[in-house]
């Protein structure tokens, strides 16, 4: 049996959704400890997921951290490609790679949207985020969330790192199911998620995005 991987899975848990507890358990959890690691930590509560990956963090004792939503689910070998490749590149604050998002809120059954991702680019990164929340990051590293925002929060934790001369390494293939019971912030370009991005676009001084290009 290979030695346990040395990272720290974090998981913000909303306890009060019987869905949330359901899925947690039969297909959250599971794919989780199939991966090997080291250390697990469900942090239950009615505060914001902010708040208690923040608290999760503080209590890891592993070298490397996965942030890992309570409706997620890791793919066979994720944390260990991901471990492996910043292993490979020691430089590297954080490992990313594909994803896809599966809506529950669509009348004709489940919707799959395979998320847009790329290759690490300090400039686009300041335009769009193009990054899961679900990144294996260098404990170094880890700026903190920021608590205050509730929406465009992994653009900032992103943001932030490449700010502070840190980047990440990418692997071009999926490694994760993100479900939504309820479509929230995610699938919807709507009024709370554009004031996330100009608040993340303010905190960081850049008053307009850039033109893409």
């Amino acid at each position: 049996m290979p030695p346990l991987l040395p990272v720290s899975v974090i998981v913000p848990h909303t306890d009060a959704s019987p869905k949330r507890v359901a899925f947690l358990r039969e297909r959250c959890l599971p794919a989780i400890e199939a991966q090997g690691v080291a250390e697990v930590i469900v942090e239950p509560g009615p505060e914001g997921a902010q708040v208690k990956r923040n608290r999760g963090a503080a209590k890891a004792k592993q070298p490397f951290l996965l942030f890992v939503d309570d409706d997620d689910v890791l793919l066979a070998g994720a944390v260990r490609k991901m471990h492996h490749a910043l292993e490979m590149e020691p430089s590297a604050a954080f490992a990313y790679g594909q994803w896809a998002h599966v809506y529950y809120d669509d009348p004709f059954g489940r919707t799959r949207v395979d998320a847009v991702t790329r290759g690490w680019d300090a400039a686009a990164i300041t335009w769009s985020n193009f990054i899961p929340t679900e990144s294996m990051i260098r404990r170094e590293w880890f700026p903190g969330w920021d608590e205050s925002l509730t929406s465009s929060q992994e653009w900032d934790l992103w943001w932030t790192i490449a700010e502070r001369g840190g980047y990440g390494v990418y692997l071009a293939e999926q490694l994760l199911e993100a479900h939504h019971f309820d479509a929230g912030l995610t699938k919807g370009d709507n009024d709370e998620g554009r004031r996330g991005r100009m608040r993340v676009m303010e905190k960081h001084r850049l008053s307009v995005a850039p033109a893409r290009g």
